[in-house]
């Protein structure tokens, strides 16, 4: 908190833009990499802005219990000051701080709480060190406790409208494409399907590692799994889910239908569940999937996991993954049954299972 208050935010803003960010790297000196990629370390959630709690969620949140206990006990932090100032000599130090605190109620471990009012380190406390917090109005998520029942509720209320959780990520939690969805897009969505519980206790719960965002893991893990695996096995296949698209759209009319689709995937060899896949990418339900809807899979920050292709790595070893390409679009064309086809051209019976 000090060394967010003393070098990045000088006026005592918990909130700091790109622009006053790189400003602050250039005057401390920062030469070890570029601060435009440090920047986008910073500002997790992709608003063009940080907030102390993508640096440091815990201080953050100890901050925030400290100004919502000030607020509740004493109503500004001027009347918080009188009472912690016990002697009048208008500085507390910290023995002072932790004793007062206690004694009025306040169980949050305060030793780094301190350090961080503490702007200067002059190991005392004056009325100047703590009065940006009359100007501060904590984000909710930082004074909530992690809810899984809210949680639960949420993507009950999020399955019956969209029925897929793939689908109400990609309609309403991450319209842009970026497996990204914030703390302002999730309140707003959960508005908006009629969620009156705890917003912020099922925040603190579904970004249970503090991220500053959630990801489509978080609303539905086995959906995640296969658009994870999908992406990586077009990495894999073709260089990319654009590639592979061209590959599926054997026509070129920029249109797959859902049988082209299922047919694609099976004759290439991937072993996700492509009914559910197409479902969820058709969130217009129009029958047919574009190159546009596919695309976004390319921008995924996705961790790499085995995907369904490992099974087929020895065989792809031995006949060459262009040759399965190949003889795969040679089967879309004459739309032969792909168990007869795969025999036929003598790839392994596990290609042939998988296809």
């Amino acid at each position: 908190v000090r060394a967010w208050r003393c070098a990045l935010t000088p006026n005592d803003s918990l909130v700091i833009h790109k622009h006053h960010f790189l400003t602050a790297c250039a005057k401390l000196g920062w030469n070890k990499s570029d601060p435009r990629a440090l920047w986008n370390a910073f500002d997790k959630d992709d608003s063009g802005s940080a907030t102390l709690d993508e640096l440091d969620f815990d201080a953050a949140r100890s901050l925030a219990l400290f100004k919502q206990w000030v607020d509740e006990c004493f109503g500004s932090i001027t009347l918080a000051f009188a009472a912690l100032d016990e002697d009048g000599s208008k500085t507390v130090k910290p023995e002072q701080f932790n004793n007062v605190c206690a004694n009025l109620g306040f169980k949050v471990p305060k030793k780094d709480l301190f350090h961080g009012l503490d702007k200067d380190g002059k190991k005392g406390l004056v009325l100047e060190d703590i009065v940006f917090l009359d100007r501060w109005k904590p984000l909710p998520f930082l004074l909530a406790e992690r809810n899984p029942q809210a949680a639960k509720a949420v993507k009950v209320l999020l399955l019956a409208r969209y029925k897929y959780g793939l689908s109400a990520w990609r309609q309403l939690l991450d319209i842009d494409g970026g497996n990204r969805c914030t703390w302002f897009v999730f309140s707003n969505a959960v508005d908006k399907i009629g969620f009156q519980g705890d917003v912020a206790g099922a925040w603190r719960e579904l970004d249970s590692i503090q991220a500053g965002y959630i990801t489509l893991a978080a609303i539905d893990p086995i959906a995640s799994e296969i658009l994870v695996s999908f992406r990586n096995w077009c990495d894999k296949e073709f260089g990319g889910v654009k590639p592979a698209f061209s590959v599926f759209d054997v026509d070129g009319s920029n249109d797959i239908s859902r049988d082209e689709f299922r047919q694609a995937c099976r004759i290439f060899g991937f072993r996700g569940d492509p009914g559910r896949l197409f479902s969820a990418l058709d969130v217009k339900n129009s029958g047919n999937l574009t190159n546009s809807q596919l695309a976004f899979l390319d921008s995924w920050e996705c961790s790499e996991g085995p995907g369904p292709v490992a099974a087929l790595a020895s065989m792809q070893e031995k006949q060459g993954a262009a040759g399965v390409k190949a003889i795969g679009k040679h089967l879309l064309r004459r739309g032969t049954n792909t168990r007869m086809s795969t025999e036929a051209f003598g790839l392994s019976a596990s290609y042939a299972s998988a296809a």
